[in-house]
Order: structure tokens, then C-alpha cells, then sequence
């Protein structure tokens, strides 16, 4: 499955890092319907067998994004010259079907990085 992800050159996503526009977090701005987070999308830690207490690399080895472009664009609309000048920009992977899961709203989707093939 093709998914798409916004990420700095060491592959975090801006939900890890402080990044703000007007003042305003990323994740508070982030904090609606609009943008369910993991648990509520039913991407909860479960999805691919893992149990708590979760290893170093189980924790890292699980990301987030969305399975369309179009997607990933929308989600962080407003955004975009923000986190370019932070150095992230949208990444594209291929990984097996086994090792995505959809969330419940059809566009969010968590992957194994150790398994994915990034693309651009």
C-alpha cells in the first residue's frame, strides 16, 4: 500500500516537536474532529500485536500518516510553509499490506517504518 508522511530528515514527525504557528502548537491546533488523534481513529498500539510495556524499537517502529496525498495535504493545510521552514516536508513509502492499518475515518494510517520502502 502507498502511504504518505511529513517528516524531518530524521524521520520524526512534527507531532514530536514543538512547532508553531502564531503562537499556536501543531497539536493544539490539531485537537479536533478534523484530525482525530490515533485512539480515537482505532489505531491504538494493538494493531499490530504489540503490548504494553512497549521496547524502544516497537515504540519507534510504529508511524503515522495518511493513505492518500490529497490527504496528507488537507490534514495539514495552513501548515505547509511552516513546517518546510522547520525542514519537514511529505515522504512517500510503499509497504505490504500486513503492516498498515487503516483508521476508522479512511485516511489516517499507522505503519511499520522497518518494513516500508521510502519512495521519495
Amino acid at each position: 500500500m502507498r502511504v504518505y508522511r511529513v517528516e524531518n530528515e530524521q524521520g520524526e514527525g512534527p507531532y514530536k516537536h514543538t512547532i508553531r504557528k502564531n503562537g499556536q502548537r501543531i497539536g493544539a491546533a490539531h485537537w479536533d474532529d478534523a484530525h482525530p488523534g490515533p485512539t480515537e481513529d482505532g489505531l491504538d498500539w494493538a494493531v499490530f500485536g504489540y503490548e504494553a510495556p512497549f521496547s524502544e524499537s516497537e515504540y519507534t517502529d510504529k508511524v503515522f500518516g495518511t493513505n492518500s496525498l490529497e490527504s496528507l495535504l488537507a490534514w495539514f493545510d495552513g501548515w505547509w510553509d511552516v513546517l518546510e521552514r522547520h525542514g519537514y516536508s511529505a515522504e512517500e513509502y510503499e509497504v505490504p499490506d500486513e503492516c498498515v492499518a487503516v483508521g476508522i475515518g479512511g485516511e489516517q494510517v499507522v505503519f511499520m517504518r522497518s518494513r516500508a520502502e521510502h519512495l521519495i
